[in-house]
């Protein structure tokens, strides 16, 4: 978990890179299809494509659609306020997934959790309080919707794994996200520019 917490670390901070010249439904475009080569070259040389039919495939459309709102949401925020506060209001999503997991997936979460959420919800209210040289309404609303949606696909995932590999959730994840991202991007479709590609890439 730690590992894959640095990794999109790192990723978003490329995503705030990216924020800065293209529209948030094509930033989430190419960061879904960017992703599409490493998950499927793997899954090839193994001869393991066979796994990518999905099982579910509603609840692998809603996550999917949840993935646009919640990448896209989180991209505008990005390029209206400074990365660490959209990340203080955004990291507000493991709290929110301990919440519905108790809720929807009948998971245990003890009163010591409890008030950690709490807590930490009552800190994403007071970072969301407007004010002079704060972080923007506007990105704030905008971090927060993008936490409860990746809340949500988070409880998604946890639902379907129950039936589906981890590369069919994946990849219809991704799948499905850049072509709907890319369908509302074409209208304003920004040139990549060359200096971009190996940042893509990364």
């Amino acid at each position: 978990m730690l590992i894959a917490v640095a990794g999109f670390s790192c990723m978003d901070a490329l995503l705030k890179v990216f924020a800065a010249h293209y529209p948030p439904m094509q930033v989430t475009a190419i960061r879904a299809f960017a992703s599409l080569p490493f998950l499927l070259l793997p899954l090839w040389w193994q001869g393991r494509l066979r796994e990518l039919k999905p099982q579910r495939p509603g609840l692998h459309l809603l996550r999917a659609l949840l993935g646009v709102v919640m990448l896209s949401t989180f991209v505008m925020a990005l390029s209206q306020g400074a990365i660490a506060s959209v990340y203080s209001i955004y990291m507000a999503a493991p709290l929110l997934i301990a919440a519905l997991a108790a809720f929807w997936l009948g998971e245990h979460v003890d009163a010591g959790r409890w008030l950690a959420i709490g807590i930490g919800l009552a800190g994403v209210l007071l970072i969301l309080r407007p004010e002079a040289g704060g972080l923007p309404l506007i990105a704030g609303v905008a971090a927060a919707l993008s936490a409860v949606c990746y809340a949500l696909a988070a409880i998604t995932a946890r639902i379907l794994t129950r039936t589906d590999s981890s590369a069919s959730i994946v990849f219809s994840f991704l799948l499905v996200m850049g072509l709907l991202a890319a369908v509302f991007a074409s209208p304003g479709w920004v040139t990549i520019r060359p200096q971009d590609y190996a940042l893509i890439g990364a």
